[in-house]
């Protein structure tokens, strides 16, 4: 393997890849509706939060 095709393939596989906006949002639909949030609300975060800070 030549230089340049090495820098093919770190740049394929390590450069961030154009992705439409539509695409982002709907990717982030799909990981909203796969995490489990049960449990998890505003009050809980602000107490860990606050739980670091002491």
């Amino acid at each position: 393997m030549c230089n340049s095709e090495l820098i093919h393939c770190l740049e394929q596989a390590l450069l961030p890849k154009r992705v439409s906006p539509e695409a982002y949002l709907q990717r982030a639909r799909v990981l909203r509706q796969v995490i489990a949030t049960d449990g998890v609300n505003m009050g809980g975060i602000q107490d860990t939060i606050d739980e670091g800070w002491s």
